[in-house]
């Protein structure tokens, strides 16, 4: 009978492990939300086997990337601290290697990195597993063996809440990104002040363009560094605000001191084309890939355009506003 997503650790105490299993899943949740296509509700069925011997069973459509990732972080837990030996039994799927085969999954004695697994299939082949995805045949041999049968002595069905996981960790980033948000709109109307009494004390129109320019691009950074929070609804609109106070501050000193700058408008436009942008081609992106775009030039294809759409918006729109206005 094939054997799939069972995991066997001798030593460590059950609630350390029942500890362990929730902490993983609060680690992976966005992951596991976007890309596994896993139920809302995480569940493991935990058995105890004899004194300091358990079972755990995991979900059949985990992954085997996300199966070594569990046996790595169960044997090192974090803020856990207890001594297991710990052995995963699941079917090859995704791997080439041993695809179809029964494998056993352990961490090796002699790890060092810590951030690998190894494996034996049926056929006795030994590799190592890091997390980059490289796959290596070892020297180390281990024999595939399939587990013991075993009686349990109890068993309890574990269920993790997803959606309450990220719930929780969206309330405590809310709080982070409102406290940086007061502190960098402070920070900014200071700056604001400063800029237009520079101007009016010494007339210095090319300093002051150079200033308001350096706070364009300023508050269009801070946008584009803080993606995060711009996926908020509330602070998406404060957001847009600000760029829309900037751009008319920008155009009423135009206007007032006959000062006319191309590094002036665009610096009011920057921050400004930026966010009408984002929120369409955000929303564009989470409809067509289920999930949250990331800024990237090197990495998904999908986010590799997602980000220079974005700079486009910011190195060619302005200009082409201007030269329209003009």
């Amino acid at each position: 009978m094939d054997i799939e997503n069972l995991i066997i650790i001798e030593g460590g105490a059950y609630n350390d492990i029942k500890k362990a299993l929730r902490q993983w899943v609060e680690i992976y949740s966005d992951e596991l939300e976007y890309s596994r296509g896993l139920p809302k509700d995480f569940s493991f069925k935990i058995s105890k086997i004899s004194r300091g011997k358990h079972a755990i069973t995991v979900n059949e459509q985990v992954d085997n990337e996300t199966f070594f990732y569990l046996i790595n972080y169960l044997k090192y837990p974090e803020g856990i601290e207890y001594k297991i030996d710990i052995k995963g039994y699941t079917i090859g799927k995704e791997y080439k290697e041993f695809k179809n085969k029964q494998i056993l999954i352990y961490i090796s004695e002699n790890d060092t990195d810590f951030n690998n697994v190894c494996v034996v299939d049926s056929d006795n082949l030994n590799y190592r597993i890091d997390f980059g995805r490289k796959i290596a045949l070892i020297t180390e041999f281990k024999e595939y063996r399939k587990p013991n049968d075993f009686d349990t002595l109890s068993t309890e069905i574990v269920r993790i809440s997803r959606n309450e996981i990220i719930k929780n960790k969206e309330e405590v980033n809310i709080k982070s990104i409102e406290r940086r948000f007061r502190i960098i709109t402070f920070v900014f109307l200071i700056l604001l002040v400063i800029n237009s009494l520079y101007l009016l004390i010494t007339s210095n129109d090319k300093i002051f363009s150079i200033l308001t320019l350096s706070l364009g691009i300023g508050i269009t950074f801070w946008f584009l560094l803080e993606n995060q929070m711009l996926r908020v609804e509330k602070f998406y609109y404060k957001c847009l605000t600000a760029a829309v106070i900037f751009l008319i501050y920008n155009n009423l000193i135009e206007y007032i001191t006959q000062h006319n700058s191309i590094m002036t408008k665009l610096a009011g436009l920057y921050p400004f084309c930026f966010i009408i942008v984002q929120i369409p081609v955000r929303k564009v992106y989470v409809k067509i890939f289920k999930r949250e775009p990331e800024l990237d030039r090197s990495g998904k294809f999908a986010d590799m355009i997602y980000t220079l759409i974005l700079m486009l918006s910011i190195f060619a729109l302005p200009f082409i506003i201007i030269d329209v206005m003009n």
